[in-house]
């Protein structure tokens, strides 16, 4: 069989907003992994997926599903930004992977699998998941079990590590999203699986809320005292650091300039990160 995967991503294009919504909503960390769980998204056939794992506003990759000649499906994973008449908008986001003649084949990874430099990985090309049932033997994710994608991501110029846990079914008809995570310290390595959580963070953080008004980052804990609270920039620069010592503080971002941004609380040793958006 022909193998064709020069897919016409744009027909029947789904953009679904939850990806970037979840990612400024939903992260919850431990260090500076940056984690997004979210109500499993398939895609099937017809259909293509962006998200924004980094939550700067632009798409980071696109997971689609085609057929061939109404007969032969295949599943792609793609470091692409969006589609043009020609086809993807490839962005300099990589997948962890290999080549294999003209064609790039995503790595299954198994949970723990290290993320970082070391990986061989690709971009600037379609990643064929699966094509036809791994009717080419280079496709690896073929048992219709969750597999992880390594993600080298391009932030501000500088490369940060993440993944993403997909279920690819057996047939290739569709792909399922399930969560993802990256580390916001760039050049630092990532365990496939990581979400940077612990029982002890999740009982000392329980009760825990932030929101921003008038410029104005505020924190609260109804367990314990707020000790520190750090500002980072995207790229993972600390900007500010502040003395709270008290269950309830005050941030002024009104210096910051409009963009997103990484803020960690520290209680009891126990650190927690989460994104905002200062507009």
């Amino acid at each position: 069989m022909k193998k064709n995967d020069s897919t016409q991503l744009s027909k029947k294009l789904i953009k679904y907003g939850a990806f970037s919504a979840a990612v400024l909503g939903a992260s919850t960390a431990n260090s500076q992994i940056m984690y997004t769980d979210i109500t499993d998204e398939t895609v099937s056939t017809g259909n293509v997926a962006f998200f924004d794992i980094d939550g700067d506003g632009t798409d980071d990759y696109a997971f689609y599903v085609g057929s061939s000649q109404g007969v032969a499906n295949f599943a792609l994973a793609i470091p692409a930004s969006g589609v043009t008449s020609a086809g993807p908008a490839f962005n300099s986001n990589s997948i962890v992977g290999a080549l294999n003649g003209n064609y790039a084949y995503p790595s299954n990874l198994s949970f723990g699998a290290t993320i970082d430099s070391n990986n061989q990985a690709f971009n600037g090309q379609v990643g064929t998941l699966n094509f036809y049932g791994c009717y080419f033997s280079s496709s690896q994710f073929c048992d219709g079990q969750d597999g992880y994608v390594g993600l080298h991501i391009d932030i501000a110029g500088q490369t940060h590590y993440g993944w993403a846990r997909i279920q690819v079914a057996q047939d290739a008809s569709t792909i399922t999203i399930k969560d993802f995570a990256y580390e916001a310290t760039a050049g630092t390595a990532i365990t496939a699986g990581d979400q940077g959580t612990a029982s002890a963070e999740n009982e000392i953080f329980n009760g825990f809320d932030y929101y921003i008004n008038n410029n104005e980052l505020h924190l609260s804990s109804a367990t314990s005292a707020i000790e520190t609270a750090t500002i980072y920039d995207i790229t993972g620069k600390q900007i500010q650091n502040l003395q709270i010592n008290s269950n309830n503080g005050i941030v002024n971002i009104g210096n910051l300039q409009s963009g997103v941004y990484i803020a960690q609380a520290n209680i009891e040793g126990q650190t927690k990160s989460f994104k905002f958006v200062k507009k």
